[in-house]
């Protein structure tokens, strides 16, 4: 039998997806249900940045801050997420995938919240 031992970084990776996924499963199924656009989401803040990216660049940032051990793997299943929303986006209006963009942006938010911990924080931070 396979034995996997999680860490604290690992529980905090898996605590922080299911936050996120719970966030974009409802967006969605509101959208979907009541057809209506969020605003706030698709309106551009910065540059070419709206509040789909902002939200990318903020939920990466705590991914970094919280297992920043892990950035490759937070690199590589953001990525993922990247391809499912491709495919996902074939069956509804809802989903728009940026494949390249939304990775880089989900890269630089991973190494400013690293960035963040390793300027401000010392100590082992946990949240479970």
């Amino acid at each position: 039998m396979l034995k996997i031992k999680l860490n604290n970084e690992l529980n905090n990776i898996a605590i922080l997806y299911f936050i996120g996924l719970l966030y974009g499963v409802f967006l969605i199924g509101y959208r979907e249900i009541y057809n209506v656009n969020i605003l706030l989401k698709d309106k551009k803040y910065f540059l070419n940045c709206n509040g789909w990216c902002i939200s990318h660049f903020i939920h990466y940032i705590f991914l970094g801050f919280f297992a920043p051990s892990y950035w490759w793997l937070l690199i590589i299943i953001g990525f993922l997420f990247e391809i499912y929303e491709y495919f996902l986006s074939k069956y509804t209006k809802n989903v728009k995938c940026k494949l390249v963009e939304d990775t880089i942006t989900n890269t630089i938010g991973i190494f400013v919240g690293i960035a963040i911990r390793k300027l401000f924080f010392n100590k082992k931070i946990i949240i479970l």
